[in-house]
């Protein structure tokens, strides 16, 4: 009994010096409350070798095979005959704003629309349940590898510019370079879209790729293909918005202090914390925003 008794006090001993171990080496957050004040106007750059930048200066286009085309051309008409058509219209108009970003991006302006509309119906803020956010939709692990800075308090992802001009279309080269180091120079549409669903590359194409997809992942891949045919074709009718770029010159700058709250700013400004929050994407929650942060506040 007395060894057994040893041996437990023992195995105890050793599991505690083991757990007091591993929080004394653990290292602490380096991310400082206090934010230094940058320029707004100045991009912050992150290098990446994650993929061959080259492909960046490429525009991106991609092509629906012969498997997909019909259940694309099928989706199209019930598009047209349907209430979807107005959903999808107010959705371009929201897209609108951003025209000025996307005429910056290498990759094909209707497949970079259909992409964002299907993907995070246009919201800069929206958010999965998985934990995917912004208007393409990226985990963190993808939007940092393909350029984004992601810290306690400002998320790159939210960023309407830095999504369209780098983040879609650097992981869109990455996801080519994927399929080159598999031998598969020229990627199908839905090779490509699968990837950007499912974070991996496949050797499936046609009828064995849309067999081997869910019901879902089909649905991703034709709608976003439906989509891109009728804004190809400006099937859909929408109204321009103001450009968000403007948005964002009617604004003053302000430097977070202290005792200060967004509550308290929208107030005094005469302002709603949602508009305040649309001048300030990169902004992950209200509650907690870096001192001395140059806060955008809207002035019309």
């Amino acid at each position: 009994m007395e060894k057994i008794f040893n041996k437990t006090k023992s195995s105890s001993l050793t599991r505690w010096l083991t757990i007091f171990s591993f929080l004394l080496l653990t290292p602490k957050s380096d991310e400082s409350k206090e934010f230094k004040p940058v320029n707004l106007k100045t991009p912050q750059i992150v290098s990446y070798d994650y993929y061959n930048t080259q492909n960046l200066k490429e525009p991106i286009k991609l092509e629906l095979s012969a498997t997909y085309k019909p259940l694309v051309d099928l989706r199209v008409k019930k598009i047209l005959k349907s209430k979807d058509k107005e959903l999808y219209e107010e959705r371009r108009s929201l897209f609108s704003q951003y025209d000025d970003y996307s005429g910056k991006s290498n990759v094909d302006l209707s497949l970079l629309e259909s992409l964002v509309i299907v993907e995070s119906k246009v919201n800069p803020r929206a958010k999965s349940p998985t934990g995917p956010m912004g208007l393409g939709q990226f985990s963190r692990e993808t939007a940092q590898r393909n350029g984004a800075i992601i810290n306690y308090y400002l998320d790159d992802r939210l960023d309407p510019e830095k999504t369209l001009t780098e983040l879609i279309p650097n992981h869109l080269s990455e996801i080519l370079n994927l399929y080159k180091n598999i031998g598969i120079n020229h990627p199908s549409f839905e090779q490509v879209l699968y990837t950007y669903h499912e974070g991996k590359p496949t050797r499936l194409s046609g009828k064995k790729l849309y067999s081997s997809c869910n019901s879902r992942l089909r649905y991703y891949i034709t709608e976003i293909g439906a989509l891109k045919d009728l804004i190809e074709k400006n099937s859909l009718g929408y109204e321009l918005l103001p450009l968000y770029s403007e948005r964002l010159e009617n604004t003053s700058l302000h430097i977070f202090r202290e005792n200060e709250t967004i509550y308290s700013l929208a107030s005094l400004n005469n302002t709603t914390i949602k508009e305040i929050l649309i001048v300030n994407p990169l902004i992950r929650n209200i509650n907690k925003i870096p001192l001395n942060y140059p806060l955008r506040i809207p002035t019309q």
